[in-house]
């Protein structure tokens, strides 16, 4: 999605000819980038999956015991792939020896 936002913004609103854009793309994005782009959202969802079925099928206490669930899950979800983003990042620039 960002690359075609770019390419609408540089295309209609700057006036850049789409081959100049496409080839700048091209030139710019690797292998390590795509892997990189692939494998961690699905390992982010992994983990947000997990402790949201966890918190769920932990949930006691009716309808509050779901909002406290929910929160609970949502909060360690988001404080788990703030610090598996920093793991994962360092392990695929080591894998991969690139930034990412």
């Amino acid at each position: 999605m960002g690359i075609v936002g770019g390419w609408t913004v540089s295309t209609f609103l700057y006036g850049l000819p789409s081959s100049m854009f496409l080839n700048s793309v091209r030139d710019g994005i690797t292998t390590d980038d795509l892997l990189g782009g692939i494998i961690k959202p699905l390992f982010f969802a992994f983990l947000m999956g997990t402790i949201a079925c966890h918190k769920g099928l932990k949930t006691e206490g009716g309808t509050v015991g779901v909002g406290r669930s929910t929160t609970s899950a949502v909060v360690m979800a988001s404080i788990i792939v703030i610090i598996a983003d920093f793991i994962l990042a360092r392990a695929l620039q080591l894998i991969l020896g690139t930034q990412t």
